[in-house]
């Protein structure tokens, strides 16, 4: 699937589930929390060294169109709601990995660690740079769950 066809939260959280059907290594489900405010929509564990070492992780799904001016905010269709952004700042101060991944434009994809979530909306692309990854679901993944090749996404 090309990154233009992820305009949307679920068929985000489509590409992601379905990149990983049968696959003994991860664990990825929807989370569907009527009752509950604030839950991400995914909660994963990989296996990403060997011996089925890994992590686990929360993520929460925004898709945002480009701005016109590269100065001009970037804003989710969905904006992420402050119980949200407060379950992935508990989630990383109690020592967990959670994550907004961001896609923006449909051709840029950002992985944004939970400390940082209320940053989603309230500042350019350009500022989003450190946290931008390839729209690769295996990377996508191992790195939200701590596998990442950079210090940004060892942790949240």
């Amino acid at each position: 699937m090309c990154m233009a066809m992820l305009a949307t939260e679920k068929l985000v959280r489509e590409f992601l589930l379905d990149s990983v059907k049968g696959d003994p290594t991860v664990h990825l489900h929807a989370v569907e929390h009527a009752y509950r405010r604030g839950v991400p929509d995914l909660e994963g564990q990989v296996a990403f060294l060997p011996g089925g070492a890994g992590g686990s992780f929360w993520m929460e799904l925004k898709v945002a169109p480009r701005p016109r001016r590269p100065t001009t905010k970037v804003t989710p269709g969905e904006k992420l709601k402050a119980a949200q952004a407060n379950f992935l700042e508990d989630r990383c101060r109690a020592g967990g990995r959670a994550w907004v991944l961001l896609v923006v434009g449909g051709d840029a994809c950002y992985l944004i660690p939970g400390r940082s979530a209320r940053l989603v909306g309230a500042i350019p692309e350009a500022q989003l740079a450190p946290w931008r990854v390839p729209l690769d679901p295996r990377i996508i993944l191992t790195w939200a769950a701590g596998g990442g090749q950079t210090w940004q996404y060892t942790t949240c």
